[in-house]
């Protein structure tokens, strides 16, 4: 709805601080600020800057507050044996 998607740069270990907020996210804890892309926000005691708003139809998966890249490294992408993670992609 707002901003845009991640870049392939951001999927990177140490370059994975970017987040997609959920459309309910940023009504209640961001005021609905149309200007919220780029500005830096903090979750758990971590920095992440706001890439993007998905649209208030979108939940996957439903109890999702916000969306961050996995930013794996090489060797956590060859483990083919983890069957746990949801993805969208």
């Amino acid at each position: 709805m707002l901003g845009r998607t991640f870049t392939p740069d951001e999927d990177q270990q140490g370059k994975n601080h970017a987040v997609i907020l959920s459309y309910g996210l940023w009504k209640t804890r961001f005021a609905a600020n149309p200007n919220i892309a780029g500005e830096s926000v903090s979750f758990d005691g971590q920095s992440y800057i706001v890439t993007g708003v998905m649209g208030p139809k979108f939940k996957f998966p439903g109890w999702a507050q916000y969306w961050t890249p996995m930013g794996w490294t090489a060797k956590e992408r060859a483990v083919r044996g983890e069957h746990h993670y949801m993805v969208i992609a």
